[in-house]
């Protein structure tokens, strides 16, 4: 809870508004933030008003979302992290959203644990992204692949680039890479 404070009072000082989850709703002080909305309408989640979103957690939220415009956010994103601190991963998920996850929690790190447990070497793995959150595991998969149709920040850490994600993009790489097995 105490990342959690951190995160809401960086979002005050910076004019934003920080949203997190209770249940199957999304807490927020506003119910016309237009990023609020795209978030609930993604997530097919209710939105519950309130007057102070810290002060309305209940629990631990899994997660904390910062919104904002993302050319703004682009440029206190760095400033934004160095604020909040020791004990959370904050990164961009889309371009509105900065992410305030726990420490150490991560799509890379998941991808990590699941091929020591299943025993499948790291450069034998590959993982597809589209957006700022897929960074992280595009990178540390042993290819890393990027839709066309994907912010320009994976695009540049990819080894490969599919075809966008209306055009099969995920099938058109697999294809390629295990033709015979398709």
């Amino acid at each position: 809870m105490d990342v959690v404070k951190r995160t809401y009072e960086t979002a005050k000082e910076y004019g934003l508004e920080m949203i997190t989850y209770k249940g199957d709703v999304i807490l927020s002080e506003t119910d016309d933030n237009q990023y609020m909305l795209i978030e609930a309408r993604i997530n097919k989640m209710d939105v519950e008003k309130v007057d102070n979103v810290y002060e309305a957690i209940e629990d631990a939220p899994v997660k904390c979302l910062i919104l904002g415009d993302g050319d703004y956010l682009g440029k206190i994103e760095p400033e934004i992290k160095a604020k909040i601190g020791k004990g959370a991963n904050v990164f961009r998920s889309e371009p509105f959203f900065i992410e305030v996850v726990p420490e150490g929690l991560d799509k890379a790190a998941a991808i990590a644990e699941l091929i020591k447990k299943i025993d499948i070497r790291r450069e034998d793995t590959i993982a597809f992204g589209d957006g700022f959150n897929d960074i992280s595991m595009v990178e540390y998969a042993g290819t890393g692949v990027a839709m066309s149709n994907g912010c320009d920040k994976i695009k540049e850490i990819a080894d490969r680039i599919a075809p966008d994600n209306n055009s099969d993009g995920v099938a058109a790489v697999i294809n390629d890479i295990f033709p015979e097995d398709c």
